[in-house]
């Protein structure tokens, strides 16, 4: 991704970033930058891009390039239209354990997740997932602590969510859909894509990542509803085939109930 900043020098820092709303994206120290006397606006500044971009490509060209301008600031963004930046471009020097979920511009992108379905006693338990400070408690003892404040916003994301979906209704009309409401669902799902990616709302709008169903897939991976899902399906598998093999007394044997439809409310 380029990022264009108007009447500025190479001396562009983080805090012209913040202030266009763009703090997500500034290179930390591994910036390449190019004054131009033209950008996207027609005036010069210069191109900032992170250090694997190579330095060729650190320049303004309005005939290969798609820009767009950054609301509510004078930067602008934009990327060579024949090579879109995807997963790998926006990757953190370290990415937490997550799920792959498709994205609208056609590739994988790893969604945290925040917790880990295991089984226990024959039914479905979650363990966190997300770092967690060490404390002691009052005997010295050491204890895990509160989640580390860089992924704060995402664990309140997941517990949100959960508690939506957990609470939702199956549709009257296909028991095995269920729908539910969930205000700011893109802004939600943009926090979860972040803590693995250098991404805002203008590099998610530009590249087309999201469309009305991609939110939801990737807040579901950050529940790690995949595996409870697959685990639930596989549940009602079974009971099924045990109630065809030893039907209750007195009973015809009847087809079990749908795939998904456990799955509308889970433990």
């Amino acid at each position: 991704m380029l990022y264009f900043f108007p009447n500025q020098g190479a001396g562009v820092d983080a805090a012209a970033f913040a202030a266009a709303g763009l703090a997500h994206a500034w290179p930390e120290g591994k910036a390449h930058k190019r004054e131009t006397q033209r950008g996207p606006n027609g005036s010069q500044g210069v191109i900032v891009a992170h250090q694997s971009t190579p330095m060729e490509q650190v320049t303004y060209n309005a005939d290969k390039q798609t820009w767009r301008h950054v609301p509510k600031s004078d930067a602008w963004c934009g990327f060579w239209t024949d090579q879109p930046p995807g997963p790998e471009q926006f990757a953190r020097d370290e990415l937490l354990d997550g799920h792959p979920v498709l994205l609208g511009d056609g590739n994988h992108w790893q969604v945290p997740k925040t917790r880990v379905w295991i089984e226990e006693n024959g039914q479905p338990v979650y363990a966190p997932q997300l770092p967690t400070r060490t404390t002691l408690d009052d005997d010295g003892n050491w204890q895990p602590g509160q989640v580390i404040a860089q992924y704060a916003e995402l664990e309140r994301v997941a517990v949100a969510w959960w508690d939506v979906r957990h609470e939702a209704e199956p549709d009257e009309d296909d028991p095995s859909r269920i729908t539910f409401d969930f205000p700011g669902a893109n802004d939600a799902a943009l926090v979860a894509l972040a803590a693995n990616y250098r991404l805002g709302r203008n590099e998610v709008g530009m590249l087309g990542l999201f469309d009305n169903r991609t939110p939801a897939a990737v807040l579901d991976a950050v529940v790690d509803w995949p595996t409870l899902r697959a685990w639930l399906i596989e549940d009602a598998k079974k009971k099924t085939a045990k109630e065809a093999d030893h039907p209750p007394a007195g009973s015809s044997s009847e087809p079990g109930s749908s795939a998904d439809s456990p799955a509308t409310n889970p433990p």
